[in-house]
């Protein structure tokens, strides 16, 4: 809940940004979770529009115009 909080106090400024960005950071670092979740948690919060934004964000790379796989993503 914290981190959806967060993310939608976001405004368009480059400062607010950094500022949410770092608490967000601070969020999922020190989360009782572990990273792994609470990463997922960000994702799912509206942060990313679609889950190919998500991968391409967290470095998918795109083969023929399409995200590659899994497989290709944690071979490489």
């Amino acid at each position: 809940m914290e981190i959806a909080k967060r993310i939608r106090t976001i405004t368009g400024s480059k400062e607010n940004v950094r500022v949410k960005a770092d608490e967000l950071i601070k969020l999922i670092s020190g989360s009782i979770c572990t990273q792994s979740i609470s990463i997922a948690m960000f994702a799912q919060t509206a942060a990313f529009q679609t889950k190919e934004v998500y991968y391409k964000a967290i470095g998918y790379a795109e083969e023929d115009g399409k995200t590659e796989s899994t497989s290709s993503y944690v071979d490489r």
